[in-house]
């Protein structure tokens, strides 16, 4: 079975009733996402991929340190609610 991609599975989602929805899951439940922290995983893997530390990221996209840590953590509570750079 070929993995659908996030576009797709949108579109198949923008199409099912309300009504269909545990169908839907049901039927495309192995393209989606089960794992605790999925963000973090994929971004530690992305990381590691290309052989940067988490320190390197956190200069490279001008966060602060403690806010990077938290991002990868998905800890919910930060001061800052948005970071944008401007």
């Amino acid at each position: 079975m070929e993995k659908k991609s996030t576009e797709e599975l949108e579109n198949i989602l923008g199409n099912t009733s309300p009504d269909s929805i545990e169908a839907f899951l049901q039927e495309h439940s192995g393209n989606m996402i089960v794992e605790e922290k999925p963000f973090a995983k994929y971004l530690h893997q992305i990381i590691s991929r290309n052989g940067l530390t988490q320190q390197e990221v956190f200069i490279q996209a001008d966060f602060p340190e403690r806010f990077g840590y938290k991002l990868l953590s998905e800890e919910k509570r930060t001061k800052h609610r948005n970071f944008t750079k401007l």
